[in-house]
């Protein structure tokens, strides 16, 4: 361990790498095996996580007990919680997935990328600013902004700003540039192509 208070009150772990000021300064037992933290207060309350790897300032800066984690970018994954069943998320970039508290399986890539999301799972996020509310469970948006405002399930966007409206609305897909970028509470609708069933 590398940085002042960095590891302070590990009692047996092995396999780690811990570089930063209070990185990993919890209690780290036996089950933390295998953590990787660099950068200031990455993993600071981590005591039981194991295989868990931050790379970043504040980076899972709660996760207590939560397995199988990624966060590389400031504040990624920041406030991840004790839940032993919020395992395998994936966050890389600034404040991606900085919400998340008890969500699994979720992948976010981009500035400020699922920042909003609390608890749920199997979502994808890939560009800046997607899936920036706090969305359900079974999304995937790729492009700026898609699905920015998503508090619902089961949706599809793909292309800048595509369903970038869309809050309590399910079961959407959206195919190409600001594709059902004004639909809001809409559900089972699919819209291809540039500006598809879109503001006119």
């Amino acid at each position: 361990a590398i940085g002042q208070s960095a590891c302070a009150a590990a009692q047996d772990v092995d396999n780690c790498v811990i570089i930063g000021k209070a990185a990993c300064s919890g209690v780290m037992t036996a089950d933390a095996d295998g953590t990787v933290a660099i950068g200031v207060e990455s993993l600071e309350a981590n005591t039981e996580g194991q295989y868990n790897v931050g790379v970043g300032f504040r980076t899972l800066e709660a996760c207590v007990s939560s397995d199988s984690n990624t966060a590389v970018g400031y504040q990624a994954l920041k406030t991840m919680a004790t839940a032993d069943t919020s395992t395998a998320n994936t966050a890389v970039g600034y404040n991606a997935g900085m919400s998340v508290t008890t969500g699994t399986n979720n992948t976010y890539m981009g500035y400020n990328s699922g920042n909003g999301g609390t608890d749920g799972f199997s979502n994808t996020g890939v560009g800046v600013a997607v899936l920036s509310a706090d969305h359900g469970n079974y999304n995937t948006a790729c492009g700026k902004a898609a699905l920015s405002a998503c508090l619902s399930n089961n949706n599809t966007a793909v292309g800048h700003q595509a369903l970038t409206s869309l809050t309590l609305g399910t079961n959407n897909v959206a195919l190409g540039y600001q594709a059902l970028d004004i639909e809001v509470e809409g559900g089972s609708c699919v819209a291809i192509g540039s500006g598809a069933l879109g503001a006119q």
